[in-house]
């Protein structure tokens, strides 16, 4: 295969430059570009090649290496020539799912800082370099060194894994890495349950009865769901000990046996440790460690929220754990309740759920606390960490190791569940591997989903699973700080133009490592968007520091049969356009009186040939904690020119998003007519919401004109007039039908010179309706009509037409007055209403 590939490269080199000289530029600079993909593929798995690929090419050595180099570099030069020289040059689309780009980008993922994580393809050390992870201050403050087998310890000659623990025979000791503690606590006790090998799988070497071993030269290998894939992580047998040889890190205890030391959660979580920073480890959840350590789908279910509800997530996971596909840990926020009744919490803190009981009308939670007392019995018996070593490591005191609390008392007093689902659950799976772009600040990567729904379960509910890698460098675990990353697995319905599917989670946005999405999958197909926003928290450039982010998505499925594919490129030419919401342009929703002010803007696709209709695709991405809608609509215009939008019926419509969403909207159309400059909206549900957005426009035919379109009045003098209609002073007049409209509020000008003149007419504030005797006062917006007409004919020169209660008002517009005198009337189509008004005046 590998050779076949150097000869499909090959080919298509030759073909790019017979389309070249044909000036056929665009399908050229096509094939130049996929050759240049293929050789760098080539020159990345060269080691890797089976070896009789040499042979085929007739070269060997490092000489067909850098040959195959510098073809690569000679096509992707001449492709960057074309594009530069030929401005009519469709742009490639990236193969997101070829065997190359996959490949490309797990190797990218294969470094953790200064730890290599190569792709697991077989048990066996390397002859890589072991780095130790670092120490933690507690470690450092009792003088603890690393220890290894060698040295002759007590525990040297203990095995690695002599019998089967329980979940509440693992010890944390003073590291402070509860969360992988309760993940190994949860694993265990599953395994006891199930007969799996969950907590010890990951561990090499095995001895007959697989499970963990001592390696004779001290090197033992990892086996971690990590960037994308299973990945090797190499350690030696040293752990961290005190001055006496006591290990100062987790342990297994049996109960039946406290002095048989199980030494095998020492080096699973030093390994852990060593691509998490170290022995400090500022914590995490233990779902995103399971993950690592059994490749179980991760979930966070806040407490507190109000989307919670407790009755249907005791049900859901009694029925779980009764099928063996659930695993659960419960966390603590900074701000628990320590101490309630007889139980003491730690705050900040993960615990393993060993067990959930129902007893007749009782609902209760076993918990294992992982950071507790080890059985001490001096170093000449054992040698564990003593009582006051663990105390000075506690943030409070606590009462017990295993204890039982009723759920609604864990829901009252916990902040979280970690929950941890068993991939089997479903028959079909199906993953990529994307990249997000330094260059871009909002990434968003997108596949189609092809679903085949069974006979047995027509609607399956679909789960996507969006995981970013471990940072590959101390570049990005630096500017983490200071920036705020977020991450979502978006689901768009790829059967009705890009509406975005709507389920009960969504869309979320989560600032961890993990996003989870569930919808029912009615349709056949959807566009999946692997989305990613960053945030800066501070004014010192982070953003800028960050590096390319890997991700992966798994979709699950139990649909008859799923699949991945590429996104049909039907837009090969695409326009960005960045925009801000500022105090006045956040305009708000349809339904505001600020509509109209929304950043507007005039989009013109070019035709191409015959085609009567062609294709558009608007995105428009903003901050993950602002609803956005797209409204494309058809055209206002007015003396040639294209006139800002206060108001539209659904006719009006030519596409949309059709609901406001958070950070992301999409909307598409494939029956738009060239040349005609319809009107783009991008709102916000709430006016008065401020911050940046970014458009995208991709067309079908030729990249589209995208121009503002001006705020009402923009270079014109304008003047506020503010009044209202009043009963008392018998302003309230009404419209013509009831004889006194002349008693409305107007105001007569004079001019010299020809003028044009906008006029707007604007509720203040909702009006209130004096009605006649039969009648009860209501809350209504009233209809409104704006009105010149001339002093010396008394007729009507311009009007803003029928009355309409329209919520951004009504408007004259740009009507081109002769000199002479004037007279313009407000008025409101009923007798009666009293509100307050504004009149705005462009002239």
């Amino acid at each position: 295969k590998w050779s076949q590939k150097l000869e499909e490269a090959q080919k298509l080199t030759n073909e790019a430059t017979r389309l070249e000289f044909a000036k056929d530029y665009s399908s050229a600079f096509a094939k130049y570009v996929r050759a240049g993909e293929l050789y760098l593929s080539l020159a990345r798995t060269y080691d890797d090649r089976p070896k009789t690929a040499v042979s085929v090419a007739g070269e060997s050595g490092t000489d067909l290496k850098t040959r195959i180099k510098k073809a690569a570099e000679k096509v992707l030069n001449r492709a960057e020539k074309i594009k530069s020289l030929r401005k009519d040059i469709k742009p490639v689309q990236k193969k997101v799912l070829s065997v190359e780009e996959q490949s490309r980008i797990l190797d990218l993922a294969s470094k953790i800082g200064t730890i290599d994580a190569p792709v697991w393809k077989q048990e066996g050390p390397s002859t890589s370099t072991i780095e130790q992870p670092a120490l933690a201050p507690l470690h450092l403050k009792k003088n603890a060194t690393y220890r290894s087998r060698k040295d002759g310890l007590f525990w040297s000659k203990k095995s690695l894994y002599s019998l089967e623990l329980q979940g509440s025979e693992i010890v944390q000791d003073i590291v402070n890495d509860c969360s992988f503690i309760a993940a190994l606590e949860v694993a265990a006790q599953y395994d006891a349950k199930w007969g799996t090998n969950l907590a010890t799988g990951p561990l090499f070497p095995k001895g007959t009865d697989q499970t963990p071993k001592w390696d004779d030269a001290g090197r033992h290998q990892v086996r971690f769901h990590m960037n994308g894939t299973k990945r090797k992580i190499e350690i030696d047998d040293a752990i961290p000990c005190d001055d006496q040889g006591t290990p100062m890190c987790a342990l297994g205890i049996p109960s039946s046996d406290p002095k048989n030391l199980q030494l095998w959660p020492a080096l699973l979580e030093k390994a852990y440790l060593l691509i998490r920073g170290g022995y400090d480890f500022k914590g995490s959840n233990a779902a995103m460690d399971l993950h690592v350590l059994t490749g179980w789908i991760p979930e966070q279910l806040g407490l507190h929220r109000d989307d919670f509800h407790r009755e249907k997530v005791w049900e859901r996971l009694v029925k779980a754990m009764k099928e063996g596909n659930a695993m659960l840990t419960a966390g603590t926020s900074k701000n628990t309740q320590e101490e309630y009744g007889q139980i003491r919490l730690i705050r900040s803190h993960n615990y393993a759920v060993l067990d959930l009981i129902e007893d007749h009308a009782e609902r209760k939670v076993v918990l294992m606390n992982p950071w507790r007392q080890p059985v001490s019995s001096g170093a000449s018996g054992g040698g564990l960490a003593t009582m006051q070593t663990l105390n000075e490591a506690l943030p409070v005191c606590y009462a017990k190791e295993q204890f039982t609390i009723t759920w609604d008392e864990l829901c009252a007093r916990f902040d979280s569940l970690y929950i941890s689902w068993n991939p089997k659950m479903f028959k079909m799976s199906s993953e990529f591997h994307g990249i997000w772009r330094s260059s871009r600040k909002n990434g968003h990567v997108q596949v189609q989903l092809n679903v085949e729904p069974s006979t047995a379960n027509p609607v399956p509910t679909t789960w996507v699973h969006l995981v970013k890698h471990f940072p590959p460098d101390d570049k990005e675990r630096a500017a983490s700080s200071t920036v705020s990353e977020w991450i979502s697995a978006h689901a768009f319905d790829n059967e009705n133009e890009g509406v975005l599917h709507h389920s009960e989670y969504a869309g979320e946005y989560v600032d961890g490592l993990h996003a989870l999405t569930r919808f029912k999958t009615d349709k056949k197909k959807y566009t999946l968007v692997a989305s990613r926003q960053i945030e800066e928290n501070s004014a010192d450039g982070a953003i800028d520091r960050c590096q390319d982010s890997t991700f992966t998505m798994t979709v699950y499925s139990n649909a008859s049969h799923i699949s991945l594919e590429e996104v049909e490129n039907k837009y090969p030419f695409e326009i960005a356009i960045p925009g801000q919401w500022t105090l006045g342009t956040a305009g708000g929703n349809p339904l505001e009186p600020t509509f109209m002010h929304n950043p507007q803007y005039a989009i013109t696709v070019p035709a191409s040939g015959a085609m009567q209709t062609t294709s558009v695709r608007i995105s428009a991405e903003a901050s993950k904690d602002v609803s956005i809608l797209i409204l494309l609509l058809w055209p206002k215009i007015d003396q040639g020119s294209v006139q800002r939008t206060d108001h539209f019926a659904p006719g009006d419509i030519v596409c949309s998003s059709e609901t406001y969403n958070y950070g992301l909207a999409i909307a598409q159309s494939t029956k738009l007519k060239p040349g005609i400059p319809y009107t783009l909206i991008i709102s916000t549900y709430s006016p008065g919401h401020l911050g940046p957005f970014n458009i995208t426009v991709q067309t079908q035919t030729g990249q589209a004109e995208v121009k503002p379109i001006p705020m009402e009045g923009a270079g014109m003098y304008q003047q506020r007039l503010r009044d209202r209609w009043s009963i008392a002073k018998g302003t309230a007049a009404g419209a013509p039908r009831f004889g006194r409209w002349q008693s409305n509020p107007s105001w007569t000008f004079s001019i010299d010179r020809k003028m044009q003149l906008t006029a707007r007419l604007t509720i203040d504030s909702k009006a209130r309706t004096e009605s006649t005797a039969s009648e009860s006062s209501i809350n209504k917006r009233p209809h409104l009509n704006v009105t010149v007409i001339g002093q010396e004919s008394g007729k009507e020169i311009a009007s803003s037409g029928p009355y309409a209660n329209i919520p951004c008002g009504v408007a004259i517009r740009n009507v081109m007055l002769e000199p002479g005198n004037y007279t313009i009337i407000a008025s409101t189509f009923d007798m009666y209403v009293e509100a307050a008004f504004t009149l705005q005046l462009f002239t």
